[in-house]
């Protein structure tokens, strides 16, 4: 029974296990964990994020300085790890991932934000 005294019937049940099992998500979304992979020097993707929130980088060219320096305007711990793509195992589908202290992902992109600023204050929860 749910909680509004209805039955739930077995028919009901089985649509909605075919449900979700059609719907899982094929790639990483805002707010799921950091899928793990291994660094190419052997450690653990966790082992390498920093103590607060950490940028990991799957295309060392893109320039990510003007949210590094919002990050150090705003007081925000932010570590940097490169990640050649061919490593990410296809687990990551954009260049750019930002992570909170607890692995999970905040933002995801595949260019730098153009208001760094304002996207570290709807991470944090402060005004911009």
């Amino acid at each position: 029974m749910v909680g509004d005294g209805q039955r739930i019937t077995v028919s009901a049940i089985a649509e909605l296990e075919l449900a979700f099992e059609v719907s899982t998500p094929q790639i990483v979304r805002g707010c799921a964990r950091a899928p793990h992979l291994f660094l190419r020097d052997g450690r653990s993707l966790y082992d390498a994020f920093g103590a607060g929130y950490t940028l990991l980088r799957f295309d060392p060219a893109m320039d990510v300085t003007r949210l590094q320096s919002a990050a150090r305007e705003r007081g925000m711990p932010l570590a940097l790890v490169d990640i050649a793509p061919e490593d990410a195992n296809g687990e990551y589908a954009e260049k750019l991932v930002l992570a909170r202290p607890d692995q999970h992902i905040a933002w995801r992109g595949q260019a730098a934000p153009d208001d760094p600023m304002g996207l570290l204050a709807r991470i944090i929860g402060a005004a911009a």
